[in-house]
């Protein structure tokens, strides 16, 4: 497996139930962590906020061609993550 410096996460793929997985490796990982999603800012920003999650993350991208935005923003090489068995498959 290649080494990882950065995840592009979509929120919507990856938000059910994953806040103590966010909280206890992601970080700890050291990862630049973006979101994207192309729900509005302020409903994204309300739930990354619910998860305690809006402080830690290098960039949110919302909107038409969020992702996008969002890799040119991050790490060359980011892996992007648009469900919960891709976000569990990268525990360390």
């Amino acid at each position: 497996m290649t080494a990882v410096s950065a995840v592009a996460v979509a929120l919507d793929g990856v938000l059910c139930d994953t806040s103590a997985l966010w909280l206890d490796w992601l970080e700890a990982a050291g990862w630049e962590i973006g979101v994207f999603t192309d729900a509005p800012e302020p409903l994204a920003r309300t739930a990354l906020s619910h998860l305690g999650l809006e402080r830690r993350i290098t960039g949110l991208e919302t909107g038409f061609s969020a992702r996008e935005r969002l890799l040119k923003r991050l790490a060359s090489g980011a892996i992007v993550v648009e469900s919960r068995a891709e976000l569990l498959a990268l525990a360390p």
